[in-house]
C-alpha cells in the first residue's frame, strides 16, 4: 500500500498512550489512553494490560483522567480527574472492582501531581487555588450583574507560563494528606515561585522536598536546596549543599540516602549545563557525584525562539 502524507483529519484518528506505570507485583501497566470523541474534545482514561496482553479500562467518560498511580500494596488506583466541574479532585478506584470516588474536596484551582506514601496511609500533592475573582462562580455573578472581567494584578514577572495560562500571584502550595481521614494533615509553601518536587521517606513519616531558598528566584543565580518536610509542615534545610539547580529527589530503599539531579552551576541559569546525579545523607553533608567528571548530562531538552 503507497504511504502519503499526513492529512489534518488524520489528527482526529490517532491515539496517543503514555505515562506507564508498573504494577507493584510486575504483572500489568496502567496507561493513559487519549483520543479525539465527535465533539472534537480531547479526552484520555486509564487502561491496563497484562503480560498475557489482556486490556482493562478503568476509567471512561470525558471528564478527563490523568496521573494514574498503583497504591504501594496494587490494590487501588489513585487519579486526578475534573469530571466534577468546575475543580479538579484525586480519585480512588478499586482495583477489585467497584466505582471511582474522590477523597479530596478541593476548591476550584490546579492539582499538580501527587505521590502516595510508601504505606499507603497518605498521599503528598501539589495544588494550587485559583483566584477568587476568576472562579466561574465569579465569573457567572458578573455576568448575571453585567460586570466585565477585572484585570490581573501582579507583583512578580512569574504569573503566566507555556500550556498553563494565567495564574497571576496564586502559587502551588505542597499538602500532606490523609486518605482514611480524608483531611489534610498539613501544608506547605516555603517557595515564593510555587516550584516544588518531592519524594516520600521509606517510613512514611516525612517528605523530602526540593524548591529554592532564594527570595527573588528570578533575579538571583539558581538557589535549589532540599528540605525535610514532617508531618506537622515544618521544614528543615539539608547542611552542606551548594548553590545550583537541583530537581527530581528519590529516596533510597533503606532511607540511608537521597539521590536527586542537578549541578552546581549558579552563573548561568538559561546557559548550556550539564545535569547529574548526587546522593547526600539525610541528614545533610557533602553529596556525592555518582556521574564524575566524564562530559554526561543526565537531561535533555531543546529551546529556541
Amino acid at each position: 500500500m503507497p504511504k502519503r502524507s499526513i492529512r489534518a483529519d488524520d489528527l482526529l484518528r490517532i491515539i496517543a498512550v503514555g505515562d506507564p506505570q508498573i504494577s507493584p507485583d510486575g504483572e500489568r501497566i496502567l496507561f493513559s489512553r487519549k483520543h479525539v470523541n465527535e465533539k472534537n474534545k480531547s479526552v484520555a482514561n486509564l487502561y491496563s494490560v497484562g503480560l498475557d496482553g489482556a486490556v482493562t479500562q478503568w476509567t471512561q467518560g470525558d471528564g478527563g483522567v490523568g496521573h494514574g498511580r498503583w497504591s504501594p500494596d496494587g490494590s487501588q488506583i489513585a487519579f486526578i480527574s475534573g469530571r466534577e466541574k468546575p475543580s479538579q479532585q484525586i480519585y480512588l478506584i478499586p482495583v477489585g472492582g467497584g466505582e471511582a470516588f474522590a477523597i479530596t474536596e478541593l476548591p476550584e484551582g490546579s492539582i499538580g501531581g501527587f505521590r502516595w506514601s510508601p504505606d499507603g496511609t497518605k498521599i503528598a500533592f501539589l495544588f494550587r487555588e485559583q483566584h477568587p475573582d476568576r472562579t466561574e462562580k465569579a465569573q457567572k455573578e458578573r455576568e448575571e450583574k453585567g460586570l466585565s472581567t477585572p484585570p490581573w494584578e501582579i507583583d512578580t514577572v512569574w504569573y503566566r507560563l507555556d500550556g498553563d495560562g494565567y495564574f497571576g500571584n496564586q502559587r502551588y502550595k505542597l499538602y500532606i494528606f490523609d486518605i482514611a481521614g480524608k483531611k489534610t494533615l498539613c501544608t506547605y509553601d516555603a517557595a515564593p515561585d510555587g516550584n516544588y518536587s518531592f519524594d516520600w521517606s521509606p517510613n512514611s513519616k516525612e517528605v523530602v522536598v526540593i524548591h529554592t531558598a532564594s527570595k527573588h528566584p528570578f533575579i538571583d543565580p539558581p538557589n535549589m536546596q532540599l528540605y525535610l518536610v514532617g508531618l506537622d509542615g515544618k521544614g528543615t534545610k539539608l547542611k552542606g549543599l551548594l548553590k545550583g539547580d537541583k530537581g527530581e529527589p528519590r529516596w533510597s530503599p533503606n532511607g540511608k540516602w537521597i539521590a536527586f539531579a542537578g549541578d552546581i552551576d549558579e552563573e548561568d541559569p538559561w546557559g548550556t549545563r550539564n545535569t547529574k546525579i548526587y546522593v547526600v545523607k539525610p541528614e545533610g553533608g557533602e553529596p556525592r557525584d555518582l556521574t564524575g567528571l566524564q562530559d554526561f548530562d543526565m537531561a535533555v531538552a531543546t529551546l529556541s525562539d
